[in-house]
């Protein structure tokens, strides 16, 4: 089992900071990999204050994990993480009047959609759309482009609620776009 030294402060940046290098892979697959501490629970004989380390690195890696799982929670971390932050919050709305204009469209179009094929079609096409964003907020980030990376964000914010929404699809029922 690896040893931690007890006055070693281990926080989700740093785990962030080791792990950026797996951000470009499917990361849910390597992450058991870089999970270096069994589950507290799992280990009867440690000591209380070994016990203590294990849960407290367990939680911080198990936080990481949770902020590095989908692409749009990894760039809102990174973002907030640019000297200067560049923050992107609840409140942030797209500029682009074309592009919210697009999103309203296919909003409507999952709320007048009669059939699950219906919206199996409309979830390719959105799925298309979150990997060419995902794609472009990757060069972004790559390019040091503070701005458009925000800027992409907030995109795939939108259509990441339009896939929540074909998610709960039920025919004939209002679509609300929940975006986190």
């Amino acid at each position: 089992m690896s040893k931690v030294h007890p006055d070693s402060v281990i926080n989700s940046s740093d785990v962030i900071s080791f792990l950026f290098p797996f951000l470009l892979t499917p990361f849910h697959l390597s992450f058991p990999l870089y999970h270096p501490f069994p589950y507290p629970g799992a280990i009867a004989d440690l000591v209380q204050e070994q016990k203590r380390i294990a849960d407290n690195v367990s939680s911080t890696v198990t936080h990481a994990y949770s902020t590095l799982r989908t692409p749009l929670s990894r760039a809102t971390y990174l973002l907030h993480h640019m000297d200067p932050p560049v923050p992107v919050t609840e409140t942030t709305k797209l500029e682009n009047p074309e592009l919210l204009m697009t999103v309203l469209e296919v909003r409507e179009q999952i709320e007048e959609a009669e059939t699950p094929e219906e919206v199996d079609e409309i979830k390719r096409e959105n799925r298309n759309r979150i990997e060419s964003v995902v794609g472009e907020l990757r060069r972004a980030f790559e390019e040091g482009d503070a701005l458009r990376a925000r800027d992409k964000t907030i995109e795939l914010r939108y259509w990441e609620g339009l896939r929540k929404a074909c998610d709960a699809w039920e025919p004939g029922k209002r679509v609300e776009l929940v975006h986190e």
